[in-house]
């Protein structure tokens, strides 16, 4: 008997631990299974990350033109928005090969790309403003169609073409200007054609206030535009001079002083409407 009891035992023994290994193999099992999702889990999350990083070009900086026009300087890009804009609509040349005049209303709709110059649409004898609505305030430009007939009437029209609604001031210089009217952000953007300069005769023209066309060389006017915020000495008579700020100076100034890194914002500006009145 004691033999018999010893075998049954050893062979209960041996079910204990054949159950203890079978056990012991399903949790090793699901542990190795759980790791294998958790490793393809860190590893899909580590292409997402790559992608982010490398999956395109590099808009981190942007090298923009300065308002001198002789030298280049290295900004951090503006963040703006990317969700592309709805109802833009596209306007295709008239006869004469040049973009059609706006509705004065604006109901010609929103357009921000186009392929020729404006057509002269500004009315012979008539002055012209423009009121610029900016998330900082109101500010009045008085346009003068006399000394830069050209750049008024691509001013007009772009405004009627509502294109300035929603850009930004993208660049701020502290006791020099702000530039705006980029739809890229980044000082790289236009119209979609350039235009001729018509310069003023001297230097002593760009006072604060002084409203002219940026560009990078001459006759490459688009549709970037900046406002002179201080009165120190202007390097070069290089710049077509459209207008002047005639009414919410201060706003201008409170542009200027917004929080920027380097000559970029870190809130944007935003020029919410362009109204242009005709007298």
């Amino acid at each position: 008997m004691g033999t018999e009891k010893r075998e049954r035992q050893k062979a209960n023994r041996q079910q204990k631990q054949a159950e203890e290994a079978k056990q012991h193999a399903r949790s090793s099992m699901t542990t190795g299974v759980k790791r294998t999702i958790i490793g393809v889990v860190a590893l899909l999350a580590l292409l997402f990350v790559a992608a982010q990083v490398w999956g395109g070009e590099d808009e981190s900086t942007a090298t923009a033109e300065s308002s001198e026009g002789s030298e280049d300087i290295s900004v951090d890009r503006q963040e703006v928005s990317t969700e592309p804009e709805e109802d833009l609509v596209v306007i295709a040349p008239g006869e004469n090969g040049l973009t059609p005049c706006p509705a004065t209303d604006g109901s010609s709709g929103k357009a921000r790309d186009f392929s020729a110059p404006m057509d002269d649409c500004l009315e012979d004898g008539a002055e012209y403003s423009a009121e610029l609505e900016t998330t900082l305030g109101k500010f009045t430009i008085e346009l003068d169609p006399h000394a830069a007939p050209q750049t008024v009437n691509n001013f007009v029209a772009l405004a009627r073409y509502q294109y300035y609604d929603g850009l930004t001031f993208h660049r701020i210089a502290q006791n020099f200007v702000i530039q705006g009217g980029d739809p890229q952000g980044n000082g790289r953007g236009g119209p979609g054609y350039a235009f001729d300069d018509e310069l003023p005769e001297s230097v002593e023209d760009y006072v604060q206030g002084t409203v002219a066309m940026a560009n990078s060389g001459p006759d490459t006017n688009g549709s970037q535009f900046f406002v002179v915020t201080s009165n120190n000495p202007w390097p070069a008579a290089a710049y077509s001079i459209f207008g002047q700020v005639s009414d919410g100076l201060d706003v201008v100034q409170a542009i200027e002083a917004v929080e920027t890194t380097g000559e970029t914002p870190i809130e944007p500006v935003v020029i919410e409407k362009v109204t242009v009145a005709q007298s």
